[in-house]
C-alpha cells in the first residue's frame, strides 16, 4: 500500500503539494525519499565494487553521470546560475531516485502491483469525474460551484480532484476531467505511457483474472476522456504499434488479449453516448480535433497548438546561439506571470538543448537509448519487447514533445519501471 501510494502521490501534481519561497514541493516527492532513505543507507555502506556485484541492475545509473556532469558545468557557468543549480538537483532527485527506487528496490512482485493499482487509481479518479460530471448531473452542480464560488479559493474542486474548464459547446460549459494532475494533457501522456505497461504486467500472469482485463482497458478508457490531443496520438500510436507487431510475428495470443482490453474500453464509451451530457462532451472532443481546425489554429500564436509551434520554433532559435553547453535555465518570462521554475519550453527535447547544449542533449540520448539498450537485451520474450516499445515510442514522439519539464518524476517512475520489467524478464527468459 506504501508503494501504491507513492506511484499515485508522485503522479499527483496538482495537489499534495506544498509552495516555499515560489517552489513546490510535492508530498509524492516526500514519500520517495521516505522509500529512498533505507536504500541508500544500504548502500552507501558498501564499496562500489561490492555494490554492482550484488544488485547489477544498478549499473544502469552509470548511463546517466554523462548528462548530469554536463548539466553541472553548465549550471556553473550559467548567468542564470542559481535555479541552474536547482533543476540540476531537482533532475538528480527525480531521476536517481526513480531510477535507484526501481532498479534497487527487490520485492519486484511489489513493485508491479504498485504502477499497476497506482496508475489505476488515477484512471478510475478520471473516469469517476466523468461518470459524476456527465452521468448524474453533477455538471450542473459543477457549473453553479465555479460561478458562485470564489476565484481564489476553489474548494469543492477538491472533492473529485480538479476537472479544467472548457470553452462551451452548443451552450454547455464543458469540463475535462483530470484527477490530480496540472491539466489534461499531463494525465493523458502519463496514462498512455502507462498503458502498455500495465499490459505486460497483466499478460504475464493471470491474463483471464478479472482485474487484468478491467485496469487496463479502465486506463484506455481514462486516456479517451481526458479528451488531450497529444495522448489521443501517443494511445494510437501505441496501439497501432502493439496491432500491427502481433500480427505480423503473430503472438496471436497477445493480439486476442489486446483487442478484448481495447473492447472492453470501447464499449463502455460508445454505451455512454446515450447519456445527452456525454454526447456534447464528446461533440467538444470531436471538435477539437478537427484536422482543419488544427490546421488553423496551429497558424495562430494565441490558440494551444500555435503557441506550441511558435514556442518550439523560438526554443530552437534560443539554442543555436548557445549550441555546445546551452545557457542553464533561462530567465523566467515576466509576460506569463511565473514565479520559481517555469518551463523552459514546451518541448522537453528542445528544453534539454537550451539548458545544456548539444553535449548535455547526446548525453540525455546516451542515457535514455543506452539504458533501454542494456535492459531489452537479446533474451526478452518478443510480445514483452512489443509492450515496452509500444509504450516507448509515443512517449519519446509525443509525450516527450508536448508536456511539462524534463524531470517530471511521473514519467520517470514508468520509465525505470519498463527498464526494470525489462531486465526481470531478461532473467527469466535466461532460466
Amino acid at each position: 500500500m506504501f508503494l501504491v501510494s507513492l506511484v499515485f502521490l508522485c503522479c499527483a501534481d496538482l495537489f499534495f503539494a506544498v509552495r516555499i519561497h515560489n517552489y513546490n514541493f510535492r508530498i509524492g516527492q516526500l514519500f520517495l525519499l521516505a522509500a529512498l532513505l533505507p536504500l541508500l543507507y544500504k548502500y552507501l555502506a558498501q564499496p562500489l565494487s561490492v555494490i554492482f556485484n550484488s544488485n547489477p541492475n544498478l549499473r544502469i545509473l552509470l548511463n546517466w553521470i554523462p548528462f548530469f556532469l554536463i548539466y553541472a558545468i553548465t549550471a556553473i557557468i550559467s548567468p542564470n546560475q542559481s535555479p541552474t543549480l536547482i533543476k540540476l538537483a531537482w533532475a538528480v532527485f527525480n531521476i536517481g531516485g526513480a531510477a535507484l527506487l526501481f532498479l534497487g528496490l527487490q520485492p519486484w512482485g511489489s513493485l508491479k502491483k504498485a504502477v499497476l493499482y497506482g496508475m489505476g487509481a488515477v484512471a478510475f479518479f478520471i473516469c469517476l469525474e466523468f461518470i459524476v460530471l456527465y452521468f448524474f448531473g453533477g455538471l450542473s452542480w459543477f457549473n453553479f460551484l465555479e460561478t458562485h464560488s470564489p476565484a481564489d479559493t476553489p474548494w469543492f474542486r477538491n472533492l473529485l480532484g480538479y476537472a479544467q474548464i472548457a470553452p462551451q459547446y452548443e451552450n454547455t460549459q464543458i469540463f475535462r476531467p483530470h484527477a490530480f494532475y496540472y491539466e489534461p494533457s499531463y494525465a493523458g501522456c502519463a496514462l498512455t505511457f502507462a498503458f502498455p505497461l500495465s499490459i505486460a504486467i497483466c499478460f504475464e500472469k493471470n491474463k483471464q483474472n478479472f482485474r487484468s482485463i478491467v485496469i487496463p482497458a479502465l486506463i484506455f478508457c481514462a486516456i479517451i476522456i481526458t479528451t488531450s490531443r497529444s495522448a489521443v496520438l501517443g494511445i494510437f500510436i501505441g496501439c497501432s504499434c502493439i496491432f500491427i507487431a502481433t500480427l505480423i510475428t503473430k503472438r496471436m495470443e497477445l493480439f486476442k488479449y489486446f483487442v478484448k482490453i481495447i473492447s472492453i474500453g470501447l464499449l463502455f464509451l460508445v454505451l455512454s453516448a446515450s447519456f445527452p451530457l456525454v454526447q456534447k462532451y464528446g461533440g467538444f472532443f470531436a471538435n477539437i480535433l478537427n484536422p482543419h481546425l488544427i490546421s488553423e489554429r496551429a497558424q495562430d500564436p494565441q490558440s494551444s497548438e500555435g503557441w506550441r509551434v511558435a514556442n518550439t520554433s523560438k526554443g530552437i532559435e534560443t539554442s543555436e546561439k548557445h549550441p555546445w553547453l546551452g545557457i542553464g535555465v533561462p530567465p523566467l518570462s515576466a509576460d506569463r506571470g511565473l514565479n520559481g521554475l517555469g518551463q523552459t519550453n514546451q518541448s522537453m527535447w528542445v528544453e534539454v538543448l537550451i539548458e545544456s547544449g548539444t553535449l548535455g542533449f547526446l548525453a540525455f540520448l546516451f542515457g535514455l537509448g543506452k539504458s533501454l539498450y542494456d535492459a531489452v537485451g537479446r533474451k526478452n520474450d518478443l510480445s514483452f519487447v512489443i509492450l515496452i516499445f509500444a509504450a516507448i515510442i509515443p512517449h519519446f514522439s509525443v509525450s516527450m514533445n508536448f508536456t511539462s519539464t524534463f524531470p517530471r518524476l511521473d514519467y520517470w517512475l514508468l520509465f525505470f519501471f519498463a527498464v526494470r520489467m525489462a531486465l526481470e524478464n531478461q532473467k527469466e527468459n535466461s532460466k
